[in-house]
């Protein structure tokens, strides 16, 4: 039997239930559908009372969201920007969770000197994947979304440092980088287990794809159904 698209709706995608204006927040800290689509794809797999870290958090969007669905006791974001972090951080307090949530400033290159090996069993991203560069006229914003293949490398080198043996990674890429994080994932020992593909339309080709891999994992790919946003 077929599997019927997942189809999203933009008041679900926003997760407005937050309480939180995102749009009052600065042009290039403002989440994106991929924010709250990866936070759905994490909390529809992921097991109840684990640790999760959030490699590149921004404002805090997607730890947040996943810190009040209730499927963990510990969440962590990072980010270098410090205006993000400190945006992060009020947010947190005016939510009022139970649970606890840190926002650290650091890069993902200084991860190994400060933080623990092996200490979360869930690690989630949407890193920089406009691997060339994207036009805009926020510079701020072409630097939170532009990367190149060092900053691939070290935000798959925290998370792989920072998971615990079979530990899960969930990120969100675009189709066109896919394979050079898919290739260095390989290298680190993250092996890919399942991909669900976002179109904005059922006729148009995916223009985000859901990944989430496994630390030390057997080699076994899944594609689950697609998710059309309407």
């Amino acid at each position: 039997m077929k599997s019927a698209p997942l189809e999203v709706t933009e008041s679900l995608i926003m997760n407005h239930e937050l309480g939180i204006d995102w749009k009052t927040l600065p042009s290039y800290l403002r989440p994106t559908h991929a924010s709250f689509l990866l936070s759905d794809f994490v909390i529809r797999q992921v097991r109840h009372g684990s640790s999760c870290v959030e490699l590149g958090c921004g404002a805090g969007a997607v730890a947040l969201t996943l810190a009040r669905s209730g499927r963990f006791h510990h969440v962590v974001g990072i980010d270098r920007d410090h205006e993000a972090v400190s945006i992060a951080r009020e947010l947190y307090h005016k939510l009022k969770l139970e649970i606890i949530v840190e926002f650290l400033e650091m890069d993902m290159s200084d991860v190994r000197r400060s933080l623990s090996a092996e200490s979360f069993d869930v690690a989630v991203m949407n890193p920089p994947f406009h691997l060339k560069g994207q036009p805009s006229f926020d510079p701020k914003r072409n630097a939170v979304r532009s990367g190149d293949m060092k900053t691939v490398k070290n935000f798959i080198e925290a998370a792989v440092y920072l998971l615990k043996n079979r530990g899960e990674l969930y990120m969100v890429v675009k189709p066109s980088v896919a394979m050079e994080f898919v290739e260095i994932m390989l290298t680190k020992a993250a092996e890919p287990k399942s991909i669900q593909p976002v179109y904005g339309r059922g006729n148009r080709e995916a223009f985000l794809l859901l990944i989430k891999a496994i630390k030390n994992g057997g080699r076994e790919l899944h594609v689950l159904p697609p998710i059309i946003l309407s």
